[in-house]
């Protein structure tokens, strides 16, 4: 009886661990830790062992939105063909090209700081907002990587495109007309710091144009032709600007702007984009780089 009693208690011994082993570690329904608030994604953490960098998720069917404490000048995608990106303000818009968009750096430039990041495309809806306003994963700009100099004064950008208002119209082309508008480059110069435009926008219609996105940005072409999959591109906002907001009917205005200086090799162009709020004239024009690289020259507190 003794020895039926010591076998019985051996083999109900691993029984028990294995239960223990599968219980449960907290309440049903309970929320785990941490968790984000509804609405609002939490970047995802990092393998253990690897830097400490958030990952995005994306999907291709709706847009995902990056909430930065500054206003964003500029975007970089390891792989501009697998995914959009476009600049509002303090905040960054992003949606993936299709399911099978691989993972790829994100590089967020806002203020004197910079964000960086990994894209992935998620599986099924991922939230839609990255509220980074508190995020202390920031990088600041190191001084040779800084759209403005030390000690720059933004006004001195602006005092630019003023002098710039006096200089007669030096380019007749490239244009873009299209539903009853034309938008056209008519001055185009550059300093050490800046790049500045003038455009002439012409309203041949009875309805005013009242611009909702204006959008500038530095494309380099990887092969034969600029595509999706076959383009460099980095999204840019303008430092200074002097334009309307509203564009009046049967009326032509002119718009300057000043851009971060980016040197573009013989492949690449700038793309000018407007977008208008309520609705649908959209337009755009490309700048060669080489009118930019061979642009004249002016220095910044002279005359011209």
């Amino acid at each position: 009886m003794k020895r039926t009693s010591t076998l019985l208690l051996v083999l109900l011994l691993p029984l028990a661990g294995l239960a223990q082993m599968h219980a449960p570690s907290s309440a049903p329904g309970a929320a785990a830790p941490g968790a984000a608030a509804p609405g609002v994604a939490t970047p995802g953490a990092a393998a253990p062992g690897a830097a400490a960098q958030d990952t995005l998720f994306v999907t291709d069917t709706e847009t995902t939105y990056l909430l930065f404490p500054g206003e964003v000048q500029l975007v970089d995608i390891g792989r501009p063909g697998d995914y959009f990106a476009r600049i509002e303000g303090q905040s960054v818009f992003l949606k993936a090209r299709s399911q099978q968009s691989g993972p790829t750096n994100l590089l967020v430039r806002f203020g004197e700081a910079y964000y960086t990041a990994r894209l992935a495309v998620a599986n099924s809806p991922s939230g839609r907002l990255y509220d980074l306003r508190s995020s202390p994963v920031y990088t600041a700009a190191t001084r040779g990587t800084r759209v403005r100099k030390e000690g720059a004064d933004p006004a001195s950008f602006q005092a630019s495109l003023l002098r710039l208002q006096h200089l007669p119209h030096t380019h007749a082309s490239p244009r873009n007309t299209r539903h009853g508008m034309q938008l056209r480059l008519v001055q185009l110069q550059i300093d050490e710091e800046a790049l500045y435009l003038g455009l002439s926008l012409q309203n041949n219609s009875s309805i005013a144009y009242t611009p909702d996105y204006v959008g500038f940005t530095y494309q380099e072409r990887r092969g034969r032709r600029f595509s999706r999959n076959n383009r460099y591109q980095k999204e840019v906002r303008p430092i200074a600007e002097l334009a309307p907001a509203v564009l009046p009917a049967r009326e032509v205005s002119t718009l300057w702007y000043a851009l971060p200086l980016y040197a573009m090799s013989a492949r690449g162009r700038l793309q000018l984009q407007f977008r208008e709020s309520g609705g649908a004239r959209n337009l755009r024009i490309l700048l060669p780089a080489r009118w930019i690289n061979q642009a004249p020259t002016f220095p910044k507190g002279h005359e011209h």
